[in-house]
């Protein structure tokens, strides 16, 4: 007789939805979590993320803790990424900066 499958963390997740799945897990990569430096990436950068340097450069936010982030225009990293903000003025949008 087949042992049943314990229940993991891992195998609850599994099976939520999407959208559930994928917040719990930016929680849990982003609480607590401080902002040491905001900067736009460089070519040197863009060559290494993207393949080229012939593109606009997104924000990149840098944490105390040695990692980082910056938006993309889709999972596939096709292009950089603006980034909406609850700020009432000029940085409603974090743009991408032309390079």
């Amino acid at each position: 007789m087949a042992k049943p499958k314990t229940k993991t963390l891992e195998n609850v997740k599994e099976s939520l939805p999407p959208a559930m799945r994928w917040g719990m897990e930016c929680r849990d990569f982003l609480n607590g979590k401080t902002i040491k430096n905001c900067r736009y990436l460089t070519k040197e950068e863009l060559v290494a993320c993207f393949g080229t340097d012939d593109m606009d450069a997104p924000l990149v936010i840098e944490f105390t803790d040695g990692h980082w982030m910056f938006p993309m225009s889709d999972d596939e990293g096709n292009n950089a990424g603006a980034l909406a903000t609850s700020h009432e003025g000029m940085l409603s949008t974090i743009p991408v900066v032309g390079r």
